[in-house]
């Protein structure tokens, strides 16, 4: 599973996000954290990266969420041994994303560096109120609810 930076879903604290979509503000109840064995929080700057690579690279383009599985699913392609199948959603087109993650003055007015996509293996924390997140981040250990 993949959530933005400032999510609480997966035991971070909220803070404001502008990947809409990714997470949310509250805890929900409707979430079967049992299902899921690791957690990945992107943050925009890599999310929009990799979109705009994935977009001028392979024809695959889409918003906030696109980047963020590529940047996940990416990962998981180079760590994985050879021959693995990796199937990766991305759930819409770039066609809503123009003035967000496609417009160079609106990522600058919110300090979103846009450069290569991340091509590093993400932090890795071992409980999700370990630290707080600011950057890719892998957790494996999913709690319902972090006290």
């Amino acid at each position: 599973m993949f959530v933005s930076v400032g999510s609480t879903i997966f035991g971070q604290p909220a803070r404001p996000r502008l990947m809409r979509g990714l997470g949310s503000s509250i805890h929900p109840r409707n979430v079967d954290h049992s299902i899921f064995s690791e957690v990945h929080w992107v943050a925009p700057d890599e999310a929009v990266s990799a979109c705009r690579a994935m977009a001028s690279s392979s024809y695959a383009s889409g918003g906030w969420s696109v980047g963020a599985v590529g940047v996940v699913a990416g990962w998981i392609a180079r760590t994985r041994p050879a021959g693995t199948r990796i199937t990766a959603i991305f759930p819409d087109g770039p066609q809503r994303y123009f003035d967000t993650v496609y417009n160079d003055e609106f990522c600058r007015d919110r300090g979103i560096e846009v450069g290569p996509p991340p091509l590093h293996d993400p932090d890795e924390i071992t409980r999700p109120d370990a630290v707080e997140v600011r950057r890719w981040t892998r957790c494996t250990a999913v709690v319902a609810e972090v006290r």
